[in-house]
């Protein structure tokens, strides 16, 4: 749209006088905010010029709270704090700007309550130049409560102007919500969205989403200090946040639907989770009780019968026990009289053996003979122990001779020992060099002088070992830098070979990717290029060998397949400016196709169609005419029979002209007067009568209570002529045949323009017929042109995709890049190999001469201290000879002191052992003698003992031996009936007890035989495998517990295991309630067995554990079964087609907007030539993301089934994944995570290109080529992409939409030739602008106009101090404010007020 040339005088004018500001283009434009009783502006008022507007002052002057208070807060209509502060910051929120916080830095008085206004006026002129006006508010209160209590919002929409036709302030207070409602010509619409709506509609003409999307951009734009943030990468992320996110319905709807996926989940997850649960309570707590309870009764049952068994085993045994100990009781009593007997007799014979003379003699002599062997033995004991020691002795005296030979003999070898060391130190002396040493101290036998000479001379050995490991050490350094140097060498060599070879590799692959890229060439068919074009491309792939170490000059940066890429990427951008074109003109078709059949629906729906209401005034919404209100004039009327259809034509289109086709006709005939009127054109029956009257061609149709009567009147008062009256002979409202009129000072003629539409049925319904007919021929001709854009689509697209497939095969530069990599990498070998052959060079030259060194060291050392140079290993072995020589030889010297020293000892010893033989032999000579005697004495005795006393005496002996033995078998006997006797007892005893063990064992048996039965009752036994005997009895009892017992092994303790099964029923419990349930049954008799019972159905009632688990896996499959079903059902369906075309229209406004945006790039190059483009692609670091992308460019019906469940799986993924993580969070509602996990604006990535002439190539405007631009250039450069994108958001809006930017800061750190470049290129754009800066005057030539308020506060006062200047047509003016005796709230005109005292 051209802009008209600001009128300066006229706007100054206005500012000065107390005007306002008037429109001066076709489309609205700003020409005022204001703000009302809000922070510290009581009542401000900030004019625009031409569309722009800048605020400048220092920090905290107020610039920005304007900038918060009057831009997005009032096209949103909201007040939160993502939308006053672009950051989503909390500190700036509206309770703070409503009410002061009472701390030093709010000057503002002390107020409990708060109530204010921001709004702004929009202007534009019609065709004809009437001026409009667009006022949209938001008012806003709150109280100061005990808590933060929430602040209260309204809106306001009006055409009047703020000032003069209404004003939001009275009596020194602003109008609250209810005093507002009551302002004619204000709509306070019902909430923000609807706000929102009309806004959208009458001021935007855009949809709500399209509306939601050109606030986000403009939030963006908002940001503070854009020129200091401006990157490539932060102008990505922000012209990502500016593309419209997923509509949330789609969002709530995923959310919902998964949600209800997730709820059938959490229902198997609970079925399933029961049964793990009651599953493994079966195992872990009911199974080990069980067993335990089944193998305690079978052990007892066992144990019982195996007690019956041995008690009647034992009562067997006492009656066999008893009857031998009742025999044996018999036995003994015979066999004790026998023994009794027997002792009488022999202790009779004794007696008598006893008294006799011949027994007494025979002892006597006995006893003498006894003496005598007494003494004997005595004196043969003595002799034998007198003979022991003469033995010893002579033997200790012929030891201890041997013992003094054998010294002497070993103190000789000695001293042999010691002379043959001696000689073996003189030896080794002299190759050790200690011939000096042994010399002189050998005679004197001094080791001690004689180790310290040999340590003095190891001391200086190993010293001349260390010089000489030194000198060996640098020899074998030399000998290894000489192997390296060789080595190294080598080396070289092969590195010169192999770049060599790497540099034919490089000629050749750049030879095979030309011939490549002529062949891709030819085989194209939409991306062919001429053959210049070709052969630039093969001159680029030599680039591709440059080194990149080079200076820039040798690096011109394109890449052949770069080139071929863009070469293509122009190819797609026509095809796909030709398609957005075709999509434009379908949206404009199907629009009109839509409005058309709305139109043709309401035609068909309705019998008439009234004439259209006034646009230039508002009339009142007039009643239906069954309320009986009144009706229009031709609806009360028809043509009389007779008239021509052109008669009637003209007659309808006079009765137009002259306003009375369409006025108002009451029931009563008369209007209603004074102020209090409807906003009508009327008609009354009221007039004067006159002879020719309308009666002559109309005739009344009584309609909507208006009677016949009044029609005839109204009729009859307005005149009727064939031709246009003289004036003497008309009356003041009349109408004639020729279409001429009158009504009072008004006069006209008309011309008819179209058939007769309102007048009488007949023509109504015609008129009627005539729109159908127009509205189908016109549909059938939308149908017709979408039928061809359609075809032109498809064909577009088959290019697109065949293009897809050319850009595909274009040749890569792999095989070259790969081997120019090579040969950078031997050429870095073969230099590295140079360097390390030279350093290999110098180090072996080095180690000569530390070679050399060591070798005039070693030989000094050795020849100073008598050492050899070499062979120092035979010296080494001589040293250790020696020092093992005069080892040797203080060995053997000690060895003979200790020989001399025994010899000593063995002499003293051979002495003493013979004194103590002669004393021995002289004590054996007594004792022989003294044996002799005795033996004479008892060889007489004993020839004096007789045989028969000896037989006397062996008599009474043998007697004695016989009655002792009677009297022992007599006591053994006695104590042996006494055994038996209580034997006998206690064999009584045990048979009793036997009795009664066997009467209880069997008690207990069949006790235990019940409890085993019980067992099965109680279903314990069937689920561990245990099946019930067919027949109850001991027997199968028996059989059914030793299965028991082979097939559990011990369970241990059943308390402890029931204790273990209770505790875990409790937590099953927890976990089962309360859809399912888990109880004990205690038993109805002592020792009974507790039932565990599990309700998981209440169709199937209490069961037991086993049974229930094995329920409640069943009801698992079943239901996970159902779930799978269910899941791919809302897969199909919340994923389906509806979902994924919405992302796909998201992905094609995508495209649309940046092809948009760097068309309008294209067209606003900078001053200097530079131009910038937009580059979307999807994201290279996100395969899978990028891969959906790609699909969903083709549309989601086109793809096979394979790569849609390839889409519907990445969203499922991610929605998963968003599930996920909002659980992690503990976050309740996740459609925030849903939303960013499914963002698209997160799959793409954008990239900025720059071209810097019109012949030159577009290169990537990365972060390098952006910092080695001047701060100027990176403002004006990345600037520009977002005023296009903020142009192509507004073109797509009405015709009349208002093009606004806000700037907070933008042009900071920028000179002034840079600003006005700035600043060109919103005119240029065409762009209403807002600024904010620090210091800021916008005195540019590129500048047609721009008001400009220099603000400031004051410390400690509260109030802004607002002066405002203009700057037009190059002039600067400081502007004077009108001065007023009014009240300074309201305040009317161009100025803010400070504050009010």
């Amino acid at each position: 749209m051209t802009r008209r040339e600001p009128d300066r005088e006229r706007w100054l004018a206005a500012a000065s006088t107390g005007g306002f500001p008037e429109p001066v283009l076709r489309r609205w434009q700003p020409l005022r905010v204001g703000i009302v009783n809000l922070w510290e502006y009581d009542q401000a008022e900030f004019w625009f010029a031409d569309g722009r507007l800048v605020l400048r002052g220092g920090n905290g002057a107020g610039k920005t709270k304007v900038l918060e208070l009057t831009t997005l807060m009032l096209l949103r209509g909201e007040i939160g704090a993502s939308v006053l502060d672009p950051f989503g910051s909390q500190h700036r929120t509206m309770r703070f700007n409503l009410l002061p916080t009472g701390e030093d830095d709010d000057p503002r008085p002390p107020s409990d309550a708060g109530l204010g206004y921001a709004w702004a006026e929009y202007g534009r002129v019609d065709d004809d130049g009437t001026a409009r006006f667009f006022v949209c508010g938001l008012g806003v209160s709150a109280r100061r409560g005990s808590g933060t209590s929430a602040v209260t919002t309204w809106h306001l929409i009006t055409h009047l102007r703020p000032g003069r036709d209404f004003k939001l302030a009275a009596a020194g207070r602003p109008l609250d919500q209810k005093e507002l409602k009551k302002v004619p010509g204000v709509s306070v619409p019902d909430s923000a969205a609807r706000y929102r709506a009309r806004l959208a509609a009458e001021l935007f003409g855009l949809g709500t989403g399209a509306y939601d999307n050109l606030t986000e951009l403009l939030k963006q734009l908002r940001k503070p200090k854009l020129g200091e943030r401006l990157n490539p990468a932060s102008l990505a992320e922000t012209l990502r946040a500016a593309l419209p996110p997923l509509a949330g319905t789609e969002i709530t709807q995923l959310a919902d639907g998964w949600d209800n996926l997730e709820k059938l989940r959490t229902a198997v997850e609970q079925t399933r989770t029961a049964a793990v649960r009651l599953a493994g309570f079966v195992r872990t707590g009911w199974t080990p009780w069980a067993r335990a309870v089944v193998r305690r009764r079978a052990d007892a049952l066992t144990a019982a019968t195996t007690e019956l068994d041995g008690t009647t085993k034992d009562r067997r045994s006492a009656e066999t026990a008893l009857g031998a100990a009742l025999g044996a009781v018999g036995q003994l009593e015979e066999s004790i009289s026998r023994t009794r007997s027997r002792q009488l007799d022999l202790g009779t014979e004794l007696r008598e053996l006893l008294d006799s003379q011949a027994f007494q003699d025979a002892v006597s002599v006995a006893s003498r003979v006894e003496v005598l062997r007494e003494q004997l033995a005595v004196l043969a004991e003595q002799l034998g122990g007198v003979e022991d020691r003469r033995a010893s002795a002579a033997q200790d005296a012929a030891d201890a001779a041997e013992a003094a030979e054998e010294a002497t003999s070993h103190a000789g070898e000695a001293e042999t020992a010691v002379e043959r060391a001696a000689g073996r130190v003189r030896e080794t002396g002299q190759p050790a060099g200690l011939q000096d040493s042994a010399a002189r101290h050998l005679p004197a036998r001094d080791v001690a002088a004689l180790r310290a000479d040999l340590s003095v001379r190891r001391e200086r050995f190993a010293r001349l070992q260390a010089l000489r490991a030194t000198f060996d050490q640098a020899d074998q350094e030399v000998v290894r830098s000489a192997e390296t140097l060789a080595g190294r060498e080598a080396d070289l060599v092969e590195a010169a070979e192999q770049r060599a070879r790497a540099e034919e590799d490089v000629a050749a692959a750049v030879e095979a990717l030309r011939e490549r890229i002529r062949a891709w060439n030819t085989d194209a068919v939409l991306a062919k290029a001429d053959e210049h074009t070709v052969e630039r491309w093969c001159d680029l792939v030599a680039d591709l060998t440059a080194d990149p170490s080079g200076s820039p000059g040798d690096r011109r940066g394109a890449h052949p397949s770069s080139a071929i890429a863009q070469h293509v990427e122009r190819v797609r951008d026509t095809l796909w400016s030709r398609r957005t074109e075709l999509d434009h003109q379908r949206a404009g078709l199907v629009e009109e196709h839509q409005q058309a059949t709305a139109q043709l629906a309401d035609v068909l729906g309705r019998a008439e169609r009234p004439p259209a209401p006034p646009d230039s005034w508002r009339r009142r919404d007039r009643p239906e005419p069954d309320r009986g209100l009144g009706a229009p004039f031709w609806r009360c009327v028809q043509p009389v029979d007779g008239l021509s259809t052109d008669e009637v034509d003209l007659l309808e289109a006079t009765l137009a002209a002259a306003g009375v086709l369409d006025a108002w006709l009451t029931a009563d005939g008369e209007p209603v007067l004074g102020g209090s009127g409807p906003a009508d054109t009327l008609v009354h029956a009221g007039g004067t009568h006159v002879a020719a009257n309308l009666t002559e061609v109309l005739e009344p149709t009584p309609v909507g209570g208006v009677p016949e009567t009044a029609v005839r009147a109204v009729l009859a008062a307005i005149g009727w002529h064939a031709a246009r009256p003289g004036d003497d002979e008309a009356a003041d409202l009349w109408l004639a045949a020729d279409g001429t009129w009158r009504c009072a000072a008004l006069s006209g003629r008309a011309e008819v323009v179209r058939p007769a539409s309102y007048l009488g049925a007949t023509a109504r319904e015609s008129a009627r017929q005539r729109e159908i007919d127009r509205l189908r021929t016109r549909l059938a001709e939308l149908e017709t042109s979408t039928g061809a854009v359609d075809a032109g689509i498809e064909d577009l697209d088959r290019d697109l995709r065949r293009l897809a497939e050319e850009s595909a095969g274009i040749p890569a530069e792999r095989s070259v890049t790969d081997t120019v990599t090579t040969l950078r990498e031997r050429e870095r070998r073969a230099a590295e190999s140079e360097r390390k052959a030279a350093k290999a060079r110098n180090d072996h030259r080095a180690r000569e001469t530390a070679r050399d060194t060591a070798r005039a060291d070693l030989a000094y050392y050795a020849g100073e201290h008598a050492f050899p140079v070499e062979n120092l290993s035979a010296h080494e072995a001589a040293l250790h000879a020696y020092r093992q020589a005069v080892d040797e030889l203080a060995g053997r010297s000690e060895v003979l002191g200790l020989r001399s020293a025994a010899l000593a000892r063995a002499r003293r010893d051979l002495t003493a052992a013979q004194r103590r033989l002669a004393e021995v032999d002289a004590e054996l000579d007594d004792l022989s003698g003294r044996r002799r005697q005795a033996e004479v004495r008892l060889h007489t005795a004993e020839a004096a003992l007789t045989t028969d006393v000896r037989a006397r005496l062996l008599r009474r002996t043998e007697l004695d031996g016989l009655v002792q033995e009677a009297e022992r078998d007599l006591e053994d006997q006695r104590k042996a009936l006494t055994d038996a006797r209580i034997a006998a007892t206690r064999a009584e005893e045990t048979l009793a007890r036997h009795e009664d063990r066997r009467r209880a064992a069997e008690h207990e048996r069949d006790l235990a035989l019940a409890r085993w039965w019980e067992v099965h009752d109680a279903g314990l036994a069937r689920p561990l495998g245990l099946e019930e005997p067919e027949r109850r009895s001991v027997e199968s009892a028996r059989e059914s517990t030793r299965a028991a017992r082979r097939e559990l092994p011990d369970a241990g303790d059943e308390d402890r295991a029931w204790r273990t099964c209770y505790s875990k029923l409790d937590d099953l419990r927890r976990h089962l309630l309360p859809d399912r349930d888990a109880r004990v049954s205690e038993p109805d008799h002592d020792g009974g067995i507790q039932r565990v019972l599990v309700l998981t159905d209440s169709t199937a009632g209490w069961q037991a554990p086993a049974d229930a688990a094995s329920l409640l896996a069943r009801q698992v499959q079943a239901q996970e079964a159902s779930f799978d079903a269910e899941q791919q059902r809302v897969l199909t369906t919340l994923l389906g087609s509806t979902f994924i075309e919405h992302l796909k229209e998201r992905l094609d406004y995508t495209a649309r907007t940046f092809s948009d945006i760097n068309k309008q790039l294209a067209s606003h190059t900078t001053r200097h030539g530079n131009a910038v483009q937009l580059k979307w692609e999807p994201d290279p670091t996100d395969p899978d993301a990028g891969a959906v992308v790609d699909a969903l460019s083709q549309g989601y019906q086109q793809l096979s089934s394979a790569r849609q469940d390839t889409v519907r799986s990445f969203l499922a993924r991610r929605i998963d994944a968003a599930r996920a993580d909002a659980a992690a969070g503990g976050s309740a509602d996740w459609r925030e995570q849903l939303s960013a996990a499914l963002d698209y604006r997160g799959w793409l990535k954008i990239s900025l290109q720059h071209r810097p002439g019109s012949t030159s190539r577009w290169t990537p405007f990365d972060t390098a080529k952006h910092g080695a631009k001047s701060g100027g250039e990176k403002v004006v450069l990345l600037s520009q992409p977002l005023f296009a994108a903020a142009v192509v958001a507004y073109n797509a809006a009405g015709g009349h939409a208002p093009r606004c930017v806000w700037l907070d800061e933008a042009m900071t750190g920028v000179d002034e030739e840079i600003k006005a470049s700035f600043m060109g290129l919103t005119v240029n754009f065409d762009l209403d602008v807002m600024l904010t800066a620090h210091d800021e005057w916008c005195k540019y030539p590129t500048v047609p106009a721009v008001a400009v308020y220099d603000l400031a506060r004051h410390r400690g006062l509260p109030g802004v101090d607002a002066v405002p200047y203009l700057w037009c047509g190059g002039d600067w003016t400081a502007v004077a404010l009108p001065t007023t005796d009014d009240a300074p709230l309201p305040a009317d005109g161009l100025f803010a007020e400070a504050d009010v005292e």
